[in-house]
């Protein structure tokens, strides 16, 4: 093949001129590309961000609670298996109403923690 054979034999985009980006960014701005006014965009997205103040604030606590009691769950459930374990190791009886209370509590902090994590996303 000639030359010019070779060169009519490229992709579409690349002998119309067309710039290739990833999908659904028409033009693609590659890495590296540089925001035409870096300020102004700073200024418009710190506008976004305080007119939704109250909606970030819920979504901050809201956070907050749900992480908080999706680590005490565990943990209260270790606490629920050490009485199981020193009841067992002591050859005496398991503390029944102790236990029911603790995984009572795990269980309400679960589905407290659930409402928060679905506010959260709400």
């Amino acid at each position: 093949m000639k030359q010019a054979d070779l060169s009519r034999s490229t992709t579409p985009a690349a002998s119309t001129g067309a710039r290739m980006g990833p999908p659904g960014m028409p033009g693609g701005a590659g890495a590296g590309a540089k925001p035409r006014d870096l300020g102004g965009t700073l200024r418009r997205l710190l506008y976004l961000v305080l007119t939704e103040k109250a909606k970030l604030a819920t979504i901050l606590i809201s956070t907050v609670i749900s992480v908080l009691l999706g680590v005490l769950g565990p943990w209260l459930l270790g606490k629920a298996t050490d009485l199981i374990v020193s009841a067992v190791s002591a050859s005496s009886d398991i503390p029944f109403s102790q236990l029911a209370r603790l995984l009572l509590l795990v269980a309400v902090m679960q589905v407290v923690a659930a409402l928060f994590n679905w506010r959260r996303h709400g």
